[in-house]
């Protein structure tokens, strides 16, 4: 599965992300990719609808570990970015 998704970090500097998500029973994994390149995917878990993963990206210049959460309905994906710089919400679009 592969989420296309906005993620605003910066609410003045909103970046384009792509997860690709491989579940395996209720263990997830996968690859995220920036414009910062790509992280592979850490500690994820599906739980019904919802789901966790861990992984790094770059921001400002400096690596950041980040925790995302998300729920998906349908084609719809949400859920929050969690950073030592704070939380941010986050939309996109499930592609087959």
């Amino acid at each position: 599965v592969s989420l296309a998704t906005q993620i605003v970090v910066d609410p003045g500097s909103p970046s384009a992300a792509t997860i690709n998500l491989t579940q395996l029973g209720t263990t997830l994994g996968g690859t995220m990719v920036t414009h910062g390149g790509t992280a592979a995917i850490r500690d994820g878990k599906v739980s019904g609808s919802s789901f966790t993963f861990a992984t790094s990206g770059t921001y400002g210049g400096s690596n950041l570990d980040i925790t995302v959460q998300g729920t998906v309905r349908g084609n719809q994906v949400s859920g929050s970015i969690g950073s030592p710089i704070g939380d941010v919400p986050y939309a996109g679009t499930k592609t087959p």
